[in-house]
């Protein structure tokens, strides 16, 4: 049987414009319910996130947001917002306005199909479903339909990872490290129907082309690795598959299934 898996990262679209002049959220209620926890312990953070200190208005300009269902992500850079979601083209936001306040920023950006809000939080923020801890606190809001509530992080740093090996099998949940959409190239990234290799990974599920796997266990190898055992289903058959999830350098992730290698690159 010819088997091909996918993996999900989210993104979405955007909606009806409206004015630059409209007011923004307040970042002081921008409730992170769902994602964020106040506090943690000392040294949880990752090294490579030199941060402000919290409640500070200091905040990085280059942030990577990213949400829970329905699986959003966000990069912010000065001047744009480029937002990415499962299935959905990227898509390129010039930034028209940026709000300080004494514990964050509130941004609106625009393109030719809508706005989108980001709110980002000098708070830290622990991920609701991964269990991943970040620096920072986000939230999307797409052309005023609510907020989907994340974290944030450095976009120079990597996405947070576990740092000791452990079984996770009681709670089959994919790291965040690995979660987010892969394509075979580029170029497939860019164009997503122009390929049927791509593989998206959310926590709790794995989906290439028609198939889609449900985790059952999930085991860490090592630092970098994973073993993921799921029951899947997908063109009128069932089955259950053990792949192999490796995170190799520059954002490659490598997945052995039946003794074979296939390598993909991080989509956005």
């Amino acid at each position: 049987m010819r088997f091909i898996l996918l993996l999900v990262l989210p993104l979405a679209a955007c909606g009806s414009p409206s004015s630059d002049n409209e007011a923004l959220p307040d970042v002081q209620n921008a409730a992170l319910e769902n994602a964020v926890t106040p506090t943690l312990p000392a040294g949880t953070l990752p090294d490579n996130n030199a941060l402000p200190a919290p409640g500070s208005p200091t905040l990085p300009d280059d942030l990577i947001i990213s949400t829970n269902e329905p699986f959003w992500q966000a990069r912010v850079s000065r001047d744009a917002v480029i937002l990415t979601g499962i299935d959905q083209p990227e898509r390129r936001l010039a930034i028209v306005n940026s709000n300080e306040a004494s514990d964050g920023r509130v941004i609106r950006a625009r393109d030719a199909r809508g706005t989108i809000d980001v709110t980002i939080r000098n708070m830290p923020c622990e991920d609701s479903m991964s269990g991943a801890r970040f620096p920072f606190s986000g939230s999307l809001t797409i052309s005023g339909r609510g907020n989907a509530e994340g974290c944030a992080r450095l976009a120079s740093a990597p996405p947070p990872r576990e740092s000791a090996p452990e079984d996770v099998a009681d709670t089959p949940r994919i790291p965040a490290a690995y979660v987010g959409r892969w394509g075979k190239d580029i170029a497939a990234c860019r164009n997503p129907a122009s390929s049927i290799e791509g593989l998206t990974i959310s926590p709790r599920e794995l989906r290439f082309h028609e198939s889609l796997g449900i985790p059952t266990r999930v085991t860490r190898r090592d630092a970098d690795t994973i073993a993921v055992t799921s029951a899947y289903e997908g063109e009128g058959m069932e089955w259950t598959a053990t792949q192999t999830l490796r995170l190799g350098d520059g954002d490659r992730l490598i997945v052995t299934t039946r003794g074979e290698n296939f390598e993909r690159v991080r989509c956005g």
